[in-house]
Formats: structure tokens, sequence, C-alpha cells
């Protein structure tokens, strides 16, 4: 969860979170269907803002960085990950 002040925040679920050398790899499973890899891209960038909600409420819990994030949709097959940097 992340508070935004006045009454209002916003929460989410994270799949998955694993440890690397170079920070946290976290990872979102979602279920949608009859994606192919240009769609998956699309949904993923529409998605950002829950990405960001999970990444900054991570780092400020573990104090460590998180590396990467991942959108894995899991009954198409597609897996959109991207590098999170400072």
């Amino acid at each position: 969860m992340q508070l935004l002040g006045e009454g209002r925040h916003v929460q989410g679920r994270i799949d998955l979170a694993a440890a690397r050398d170079d920070g946290l790899v976290l990872v979102d499973v979602k279920t949608s269907q009859h994606l192919d890899a240009e769609q998956a891209r699309r949904r993923a960038e529409g998605y950002a803002p829950q990405r960001d909600v999970y990444v900054g409420p991570v780092e400020a819990i573990t104090r460590r960085e998180v590396a990467e994030f991942a959108f894995h949709f899991s009954r198409a097959g597609e897996h959109v990950a991207e590098p999170i940097t400072p």
C-alpha cells in the first residue's frame, strides 16, 4: 500500500520477488489471453502506474533497489521485463 495523502491510497499485491546481486526483481503475473508480444508490451505500458506503486514501497521497506520489474502474461506465454533505474 502506498499512502498518497488526504485519505487517499493505492494498493496491490506482488506475485513474485527475488533477490539478485544488482537488486530485487519483481514480477506481476497477469492472466490475459490472446496477446502477442506487441500487445503484451502495450498492455504492460498501461500497467506502469501499478508497477510504480510496487517499486516505491518495496524499496522503502527492504532498503534495496529494484533492478527489474516484469509483467508475465501467463496464458499468452509473454514476459515483458524492464530494468528499473534511479
